[in-house]
Order: C-alpha cells, then sequence, then structure tokens
C-alpha cells in the first residue's frame, strides 16, 4: 500500500492527470510567444513602411540636403572618378574627393540615409541671337557624369573645352528634342549667346539626348533640362543645354555668373520608424551651419526633411497610442485564457497535491512540483512561437519585444504555482474585500480620473512635439482598470438585488440561478471580464473605423473642392466653356493663380504670396451646400475707393497677425478676416484670393486664363464618363482629380492602412477571444455544475427548471458585461479620439469629429448578445443533459 503511494508515483500519477491540461498550455503559451513576436514585429514594419512612403511622396528638392550658390568648386584630379565622363576626372575628382569627405562627417543614421554627393554647374541664362520668337534665354550647364544619365540618340557629345569663355571656337552643346523643337534648333546649327560687356560666345548643337530615367530625382535638381520652362504660347523661354564637363573651370571664371549646385540624395528605403527623430535632428544640425566643400568655401545647405520627418513622427506617436488601446484588449484575454487554462490544470492536480503533501510534502516541493513542469512548457513553446513569429515579415523586435517574449515563457510557471499554492492555502477563492483592494481601486480611480481631466482640458495636441504622449497612451489603460473595477463592483451588488427579488417569489430557478452565481465568487470575474474588455475593444475598434472612414471622405471633399478638380492646365475662356457643356457636368469654376506677388502689411515684413482670381458667382455655385465650401461674400465685388477685398488662406492670416490694412505689391488692398483654410489652391497654402472683376485693379496679367476648374456633377452623373471627356478638352498634360483619388493616395499609405487594418482585427480577435474565455469557463465550471442540479433532481427539479437556472446563472454576468463594456467602449472612443491626433489618418488639417454609427455598434453589441446566449446555451444542455438515468456520481444526474 505504501510502495503503492509513494511520492514518485504521486508525482508521476499527478504528471499524467496534468498532461491534457499541459498540451492546452503549450498551445496558448506558443500562440502568445507568436504575438509577442510579430506584433512589436509587424507595429515597426508598417510604421517603418509609412516613413518610407512618405519619403518617397515627397519630391526629391523637398527632402534631399541641397546647397546651391554663386561659388567656384575647387576643381583638380582626385580619386573618385566612377562614371565620370572622358576627360571630367582632371577636374572634377578634387570636388568628389571633397564632397565625400563632407558625407564621413555626417552622423550615422542620417549618413546611412543618404547617397553620395551630385553635382553639377549651371549658368545664368543668356539671350541667343538670332532672334526668334519665341525669344529664348539659353543656360549652360556642366557636370562630370552626365553621359551616363543619358543616351545620345542623335549626333554627338560635346568635345570642346574652352580655356576660358568667350572662346575664340564655338562651344559644342547637346540637348533634348523637346528643347530644340522649342527653340527651332536643328543639330549642327549655331546659335550666338549674348554675353555681360556686349561679349558673344558661339554655340553649336551637336546631338540631341534622351535621359535613361527621366523620373530620377537629378531632373528634379536640374531644371530646365528636359523641357522648356514656360508653356508653348509664351514669348520668351528659358532651357538648359550641356557642354562638356572638363570646360566647366573657364565658366566659372567667365562673365557667365555660373551657380554651383550640389546635394546628397535621401534613400528612403534607409529609414526606419526608429531612426525618424534621430535623422530629423541631425539634418536640422547640419543645415544650421554652413559646410566646408574644400578649399575654404562654404556652402549652407537645406532640406524640408525634419519638418516631413516630424509629421511622420506625430502620426507615429498617434498610432503607438491607438494601438496600445486597440491590443491592450485582446492581450488581456490571452492572459485571462491562460488564467483558466491554469486554473483547470490546478483542479485536476489537487488531488494529488493533497496526498503529497499528506506524506509530508513541503510547501516548497510542491511549488517546485508545479513550476518546473509548466515552466518548461513555457520556455519550449515559446521558443517554437518566437521562431514561427520571425518567419513572418515585419521589423526589429526591439527591447519591448524581447521583454513581452520573456514574459510569456515564464507566465504559465507563475500563474500555475500561484494559483496552485493559494487554493490549497484558501479553498475555494473568493474576492478580497479588505482595506488593500479598497486602496488598489481607490488609486485606480484617482489615477484614472486625473488622467481624463487633465486629458479633456489639454484637448488636441498642435502637434509639436514629435515624442509620444506618456499621458495620452496611460488614459485608456487607466480608464479600462476603473472599468473593470466598476464592473467588480456592480456584478456583486447587481446579483444581491436580484437574490433578494426572487426570495420572494415561487419559482426556483431564478434563486437557484442567481445564488449559484454569487456563491461562486471569483470564479465569475474572468467571464465577465472577458466580455468587458472584448466589447470595449470591439465598440472602440468600430468608432475608430468609422471616424476614419468619415474624416477621410470630407478631408478629401476639401482638397478637390469639388467633385472633379482639374489643374496643372492653361485654359481659355472657351475650353472652360466647352468643360461646361460636358454631359453630366452641373457648373464649373475657373481658378486663375499667379505666383511670386508681395503682400506689404502694415508695419510689418512683406509675405510672399500666391494670388488667385475667380468668379464668385460661379464658384459659389459649384461649392453651394458643401461644408468645404470657400466663404463667399459681397464683399468680395466692391472695391471701397478703390481698395480691392481680397480672402486670405489661415498661413496668410498668421503672418499677417490678422491686419486688415496692406499693400499687394503696389496696389492698396484690404484683407479678409478671419483666414480660410482651402487646399483646393494648388499653387501654394499662403494665398489671396480675389474676384475677377478687380484684375484690371491688381494689373492680374492672364485674367481670362484658367490653371485650375473645379467642376461639380449633376446628381446620378458618371464621375469616370464625364472625367475621361473633360479630360479629353483638357489635353493629357492635364490632372484631373476626384476625392477617391484622394482618400485612395491616403489610404496607400501603410501606416494609415495597418491602423485600419488593426482596427478590423480588434474586432475579430475580440470575438474570438471572449468566446474562447467563455467556452473555457463553461468547461471548467460545468462539472460542478451539473453534479450541484443533479443532486437537485430527486427533490423534484426538472431538466427544465435545471437549464433555466443555469442560463439566471449567466444572465448577470453576461448583462454586466456588455453594459459596461459598451460604456467603457464609449468613453475610451471620446477620450482617445478627442486627444490623439487623428489628421495624418485623414489628410485634414482639422481634427475629425468622433463618429458612431449606430448600425456598426448595434452589429458589435447583437454579436455578443449572440455569442453569450449560445455559451448560455452551451452551458445549459451541458449542466442538464437529457439522458438523466445515469448516477450523480457518473454523470451529475439521476431522476
Amino acid at each position: 500500500m505504501s510502495r503503492g503511494l509513494g511520492t514518485g508515483r504521486l508525482g508521476r500519477r499527478a504528471l499524467r492527470a496534468f498532461a491534457p491540461v499541459a498540451v492546452m498550455l503549450a498551445v496558448v503559451t506558443l500562440g502568445m510567444a507568436v504575438l509577442a513576436t510579430t506584433i512589436p514585429r509587424s507595429v515597426d514594419g508598417f510604421l517603418t513602411e509609412g516613413v518610407r512612403y512618405d519619403v518617397r511622396q515627397a519630391t526629391a528638392t523637398v527632402r534631399d540636403l541641397r546647397a546651391d550658390d554663386f561659388v567656384v568648386f575647387d576643381y583638380g584630379p582626385g580619386t573618385s572618378v566612377d562614371e565620370m565622363d572622358e576627360g571630367s576626372a582632371e577636374v572634377w575628382g578634387n570636388v568628389d574627393d571633397g564632397l565625400a569627405g563632407l558625407r564621413a562627417t555626417i552622423p550615422g543614421p542620417l549618413r546611412d540615409a543618404t547617397e553620395a554627393a551630385d553635382y553639377n554647374v549651371v549658368t545664368e541664362p543668356s539671350r541667343s541671337k538670332p532672334y526668334a520668337k519665341p525669344a529664348a534665354g539659353i543656360r549652360m550647364g556642366y557636370d562630370p557624369r552626365f553621359l551616363s544619365r543619358v543616351t545620345v540618340v542623335e549626333g554627338d557629345a560635346p568635345r570642346t573645352v574652352p580655356d576660358e569663355i568667350p572662346f575664340d571656337a564655338p562651344i559644342d552643346v547637346i540637348t533634348t528634342q523637346a528643347i530644340a523643337d522649342r527653340l527651332w534648333w536643328k543639330v549642327g546649327e549655331t546659335r550666338t549667346l549674348e554675353l555681360p560687356d556686349r561679349l558673344e560666345q558661339v554655340i553649336t548643337l551637336t546631338g540631341i539626348f534622351e535621359p535613361n530615367d527621366a523620373s530620377a530625382p537629378y531632373w528634379e535638381h536640374t531644371s530646365y533640362g528636359l523641357i522648356a520652362s514656360v508653356p508653348e504660347e509664351a514669348e520668351y523661354t528659358e532651357a538648359l543645354v550641356f557642354a562638356n564637363a572638363a570646360g566647366a573651370p573657364a565658366a566659372d571664371v567667365s562673365v557667365l555668373n555660373p551657380r554651383s549646385s550640389l546635394w546628397y540624395s535621401v534613400r528612403p528605403d534607409a529609414i526606419t520608424a526608429s531612426t525618424t527623430e534621430a535623422i530629423a535632428r541631425q539634418a536640422r544640425e547640419f543645415t544650421t551651419v554652413a559646410q566646408d566643400i574644400g578649399n575654404q568655401t562654404r556652402m549652407p545647405f537645406r532640406t524640408k526633411l525634419p519638418e516631413l520627418l516630424d509629421e511622420v513622427a506625430v502620426r507615429n506617436a498617434s498610432s503607438q497610442a491607438i494601438l496600445a488601446t486597440i491590443l491592450a484588449g485582446p492581450l488581456g484575454l490571452a492572459v485571462a485564457i491562460e488564467i483558466l487554462i491554469a486554473r483547470l490544470a490546478v483542479s485536476r492536480l489537487r488531488q494529488s497535491l493533497d496526498l503529497l503533501a499528506a506524506r509530508g510534502s513541503s510547501a516548497a516541493q510542491l511549488r517546485v512540483l508545479l513550476a518546473l513542469p509548466t515552466l518548461v512548457i513555457g520556455v519550449a513553446a515559446t521558443a517554437v512561437g518566437v521562431a514561427i513569429g520571425l518567419l513572418l515579415p515585419g521589423g526589429r523586435l526591439g527591447v519591448g519585444g524581447i521583454a513581452a517574449v520573456a514574459a510569456v515563457a515564464v507566465a504559465p510557471a507563475l500563474i500555475v504555482t500561484l494559483l496552485g499554492t493559494a487554493s490549497r492555502r484558501s479553498g475555494p477563492s473568493r474576492l478580497p474585500v479588505g482595506r488593500l483592494r479598497i486602496a488598489v481601486e481607490a488609486l485606480v480611480a484617482i489615477a484614472a480620473i486625473a488622467a481624463l481631466v487633465t486629458i479633456t482640458q489639454r484637448g488636441v495636441g498642435s502637434g509639436e512635439s514629435v515624442g509620444v504622449d506618456l499621458l495620452a497612451a496611460a488614459t485608456p489603460l487607466l480608464l479600462s482598470l476603473l472599468g473593470c473595477v466598476v464592473a467588480l463592483r456592480l456584478y456583486p451588488l447587481a446579483l444581491g438585488r436580484a437574490l433578494a427579488a426572487t426570495s420572494r417569489s415561487r419559482a426556483v430557478a431564478p434563486l437557484l440561478g442567481i445564488a449559484r452565481a454569487l456563491r461562486a465568487g471569483s470564479a465569475g470575474l474572468v467571464p465577465i471580464l472577458a466580455v468587458l474588455i472584448g466589447v470595449s475593444v470591439a465598440v472602440f475598434s468600430g468608432v475608430l473605423t468609422t471616424t476614419l472612414s468619415s474624416g477621410l471622405e470630407t478631408a478629401s471633399r476639401v482638397e478637390v473642392g469639388a467633385d472633379i478638380g482639374v489643374a496643372d492646365v492653361r485654359l481659355d475662356v472657351a475650353t472652360v466653356d466647352e468643360i461646361r457643356g460636358v454631359p453630366g457636368v452641373d457648373s464649373a469654376a475657373a481658378i486663375s493663380t499667379e505666383n511670386f506677388h508681395y503682400l506689404y502689411p502694415e508695419d510689418q515684413s512683406r509675405v510672399t504670396v500666391t494670388l488667385a482670381l475667380v468668379d464668385s458667382a460661379d464658384l459659389a455655385r459649384v461649392q453651394r451646400d458643401r461644408a468645404y465650401a470657400i466663404p463667399l461674400t459681397d464683399e468680395l465685388l466692391t472695391a471701397d475707393g478703390g481698395v480691392v477685398p481680397l480672402l486670405v488662406s489661415t498661413s496668410v492670416a498668421e503672418s499677417t497677425r490678422g491686419k486688415s490694412s496692406s499693400m499687394l505689391d503696389k496696389y492698396d488692398v484690404r484683407l479678409i478676416s478671419p483666414g480660410v483654410y482651402a487646399p483646393i489652391i494648388r499653387e501654394a497654402p499662403s494665398w489671396v484670393l480675389a474676384d475677377r472683376v478687380h484684375a484690371e485693379a491688381l494689373h492680374y496679367a492672364t485674367p481670362t486664363t484658367a490653371t485650375q476648374v473645379l467642376v461639380r456633377l449633376e446628381p446620378g452623373a458618371s464621375v469616370e464618363r464625364v472625367r475621361a471627356d473633360i479630360q479629353s478638352i483638357a489635353g493629357g498634360g492635364a490632372s484631373l482629380t476626384t476625392p477617391a483619388d484622394v482618400a485612395q493616395t491616403i489610404i496607400a499609405n501603410p501606416a494609415v492602412g495597418g491602423i485600419r487594418g488593426a482596427a478590423l482585427l480588434a474586432i475579430a480577435g475580440s470575438v474570438v477571444l471572449s468566446l474562447t474565455a467563455l467556452v473555457l469557463t463553461t468547461v471548467i465550471d460545468g462539472r460542478q455544475r451539473r453534479r450541484s442540479l443533479a443532486l437537485l433532481a430527486p427533490l423534484g427539479l426538472s431538466g427544465r427548471q435545471g437549464r433555466s437556472a443555469v442560463a439566471w446563472e449567466l444572465a448577470p454576468l453576461s448583462l454586466v458585461g456588455l453594459v459596461v463594456g459598451l460604456v467603457l467602449g464609449a468613453v475610451l472612443s471620446l477620450v482617445l479620439l478627442t486627444t490623439v491626433d487623428l489628421r495624418p489618418f485623414t489628410g485634414n488639417a482639422v481634427q475629425p469629429a468622433v463618429v458612431a454609427d449606430p448600425l456598426w455598434l448595434l452589429v458589435i453589441v447583437g454579436g455578443f448578445a449572440v455569442i453569450l446566449t449560445a455559451v448560455g446555451t452551451l452551458a445549459a444542455w451541458h449542466a442538464v443533459p437529457r439522458n438523466r438515468s445515469t448516477s450523480p456520481t457518473d454523470e451529475g444526474w439521476t431522476s
């Protein structure tokens, strides 16, 4: 007998009883390890792709580190001669070496995100003879690697290398076919450039080239290189022709006044979410002071990269705050599921543990018996999960991910050991009612309320800080904890009141079910929290999705300003009227814009603006009854005393500090306040708008030429058909944009799409995990529930009454979880979506309003109600089977 109940045999018996649950622990731990590995990497991955997407979308002149000035390069031989044209290395090698040395001084993240320097020298335009229409201003360019960027399709590359300019022989040049046609210039023909001091230089067009890659950043930095600088109908044009790069020193010491340009191209694929702030800071530091480029020559660099990355960092901070709220719920449910499985394990091991304790095993030995196998299971399952997670695409794991993986590995051992020793020490678990619990709950309530008040008073962040807002990130967690505290207090209170009410009734099932629920104590808390967290996460994710969708729709309409926006055009009045006549077009408004006008506010520095002319009546018809309409008033039509009224953009209003009296160039104007946010003026955010009737008073050059057209469609008109008709009228060079196009561009950003995808996955994940937790609870409590009800059957409890008792037992749990979860989800939505900056996800300058779709919320709450009903039905039929012929000991029921 003693041999049969030896300690070793009892230990093996305990392990065999533990084996089925060990498999469940291993599966859950493996799944959590995969999540702990993939979630940080996925978040880092889509945030990094979002950064790269934004940097790619920016033009090269915006993102690259660029310097240009009227300085002379330090020409001479050097070691850098890769891909240089024949004869250029002896002139440009030293320039290459100097710029490579400068790049070596740039700090790591920024240096790694840039390429080797590109550069060229371009002269000021010189008028050419013979005179013709259009009159031409020709620039000469010098680039030692030019021939590696192009293909000569006609004639020959330039050969002439002058030692000075003017040179006594013609200088060879090469250009594109488009420029040659524009200038009526054929290969072999000469032109004479008029230089200052009545000097002249003859140049010969020796060849025609085509760029190897017309979309390469080089051509963005090199103006006039591929096409003429002004439209066909203009009477003057500027164009760039390229000479032999070895002749650059002669141009530098001549009267041509050449401008030297150099830039370090930024590589978007080398930027990650984790290096964004460092690169922005280093780019600012690099552009703060002039840099030495050799021969004691210093040039200041400029770039818009820091501002671009600042916007990205703000969006990443918002993404992290939103993801923290979205992921906290499912991860909490996963922990709850692991706790439920640990409870099941402890229940299976309880008899063996009691026997081991009776034979003299110490508490420490029992802890080792519980902890050692579960630790082995946790570590092994975590290792497999990490291996699987690392096979999936994503970014870096990071310190937080490593800590999460370590926690997943040891969690099974800790949970099983704590539950096992607690169950032996105190028996069936009940809610702690001591001072410690009250103190913890009070601390949670105070912290949550303080955070909520602070966030509400502070309002929407200004976007000036690029760091993570710790308070905004912690507030959702504190509110979730407060919701749990409220639920844990409401649940027993509701049960107590319900029990008092049912005790006065003759019905047995309600009294029995509610009494069982109240007696269960903390056993019912895990399913309550599962429902509460699942509902709150689903509600928050649903409101987030509808808010982003609504904000994106509004922002895209504000961006376009109409149903179709036509830009990059120069259309006359007849062509605009032809657009108005397209079938399906309700109305159209022409906008004319001119850059480089200057406002001179009273007692302030001048402000550079774009001047836009519109017909107020036409624009009002296009934008009538639209939320994004520009506020047009009769003020725009009347120039009192010759003072022209102007609407101003928000950026101009800020620059002029609300002043109304000003001059536009040399004409008196009156600025109408407040400033207007209207991105439909495509040329620049700093614009002023006047009615077309004032064109003569403002000496507007081309008031009848439209550079943009806003089109309103008739109800039910086909956007694609009308778009095609307008495209054929405006020409292939015109860009036509609809709100759907703008929305698609924003959604294409991986960072924006990642948040929307995470919200939808959170809804699905919360449903699955809540269902899993509820089913596990049913399995764990089912055996005891069946035995309890079976003991009452001989006293007259029918099967129908037994199933009804189970329903009454689970109904309060479901009701409290649904109500508190719905309230918590609504509070989280109102707090988080009004404090986290959502503008980067919608493309609007205004924070989108929180939008809750009642139908969407009904689907979410209704879905959870269906799940709870299904789980309750399953529990009822499991507790009271149809076949009641077995004994209470074996099956828990007898008739």
